[in-house]
C-alpha cells in the first residue's frame, strides 16, 4: 500500500510538470478496472477517449501505436462535419440525419462514434466488430453508459458477418475500417449495393500505390491504400462523393496527424457517399 501511494504521487507530479489539469482525484471506480483508464485531459499519444458512466474524472484510453490524431477534439469537430454533410441528402422527413435512425458502424473500437451517433439521437446502432480485447471494452462502455439495450453486436468481420443487417439501417459508418479489409472489393460491395448514405474515413498513400490490389489487400502496409480507387468505386456504384473539406484540410496542416503518418508517406480523408435518385 504505501508503494502504490508514492507510484499514485509520482504519477499526479508528472501529470502537473507537463501542465495537465487533473479535474479530479478520486479512486478508479471497481467497474471501470478491467478497462484502459486514464484522467480526464491526458491526451498523449491518444486515439479515442471516451468518457464512461457519469463520472467526469475517468476515459477509455484507446491507444494506439500510430495516434492518428494529435488534437484531441479532432475526431468531435470531424463528427459535426459529417452531420453537416449527411443534412445536404433530403430524407423527405425533415429530420436531422442521425435522429431517429438506425446506424450501422463497423469496426467502433471502444465505441466514440456510436456513443455520438446516439447522443445523436439515433435509435439504434448496428455494430460488426471481431471478438478482441476492443470488443469487450466495448461492451464494458455501453453498459456503463447506460446504451447497451440500444446496440446489436455483430461478432466477427465484416462482410462474413453484418452484410445481412446493411439494409436494415439508414446511415453507415465506416470509419478508420475500409483499409484495413484484406479484401476491399468484397468489403465496400455490400455497403454501396445498399444505396444508403455512408460516411467513409480513411488512410491513404499520398502517392498513388501501384501495387495496390483491392483484392488482396496487405493488412500490414495499410499505407499503401488508394484514395483513387475507392472514390472510383463509390462513384461507377452510382454515389456522389461529397468531401468532408474541413477534415480533409486539417489533415494536411502541420502537427495535425502524428509523426508517424508523414514519415510513412500517407495522410487521412473523408467523405460522404449519397446513393443518387433514380
Amino acid at each position: 500500500m504505501h508503494h502504490q501511494l508514492i507510484n499514485a504521487l509520482v504519477i499526479l507530479c508528472r501529470l502537473s510538470t507537463c501542465g495537465l489539469r487533473v479535474i479530479r482525484v478520486s479512486r478508479r471506480p471497481r467497474d471501470l478496472r478491467n478497462l484502459r483508464l486514464v484522467p480526464v485531459g491526458f491526451n498523449g499519444g491518444w486515439y479515442h477517449n471516451v468518457p464512461v458512466g457519469r463520472s467526469t474524472a475517468w476515459e477509455v484510453f484507446g491507444r494506439r501505436r500510430n495516434a492518428p490524431l494529435m488534437d484531441p477534439r479532432g475526431h468531435h469537430d470531424f463528427w459535426v462535419e459529417l452531420q453537416e454533410t449527411l443534412s445536404t441528402h433530403s430524407t423527405g422527413d425533415g429530420r436531422p440525419p442521425i435522429e431517429g435512425r438506425r446506424v450501422m458502424d463497423i469496426g467502433p473500437a471502444e465505441g466514440l462514434f456510436t456513443l455520438l451517433a446516439l447522443s445523436a439521437g439515433a435509435a439504434r446502432v448496428e455494430i460488426v466488430h471481431p471478438d478482441n480485447v476492443l470488443l469487450r471494452r466495448f461492451k464494458r462502455v455501453m453498459t456503463l453508459s447506460g446504451n447497451h439495450d440500444r446496440v446489436g453486436v455483430n461478432v466477427g468481420l465484416f462482410p462474413k458477418v453484418g452484410a445481412n443487417v446493411v439494409a436494415q439501417c439508414d446511415v453507415i459508418l465506416v470509419l478508420g475500417v475500409v483499409y484495413h479489409a484484406m479484401d476491399c472489393e468484397a468489403f465496400v460491395e455490400p455497403l454501396l449495393a445498399a444505396k444508403k448514405p455512408i460516411c467513409w474515413e480513411f488512410m491513404y498513400a499520398l502517392t498513388e500505390p501501384r501495387e495496390f490490389d483491392p483484392r488482396v489487400h496487405d493488412d500490414s502496409r495499410s499505407g499503401l491504400f488508394s484514395r483513387r480507387w475507392l472514390e472510383n468505386r463509390v462513384t461507377m456504384a452510382g454515389h456522389e462523393i461529397r468531401q468532408c473539406d474541413r477534415y480533409n484540410a486539417r489533415c494536411g496542416e502541420p502537427g495535425y496527424l502524428s509523426p508517424h503518418a508523414v514519415a510513412g508517406g500517407w495522410s487521412r480523408a473523408a467523405f460522404v457517399s449519397l446513393p443518387l435518385r433514380a
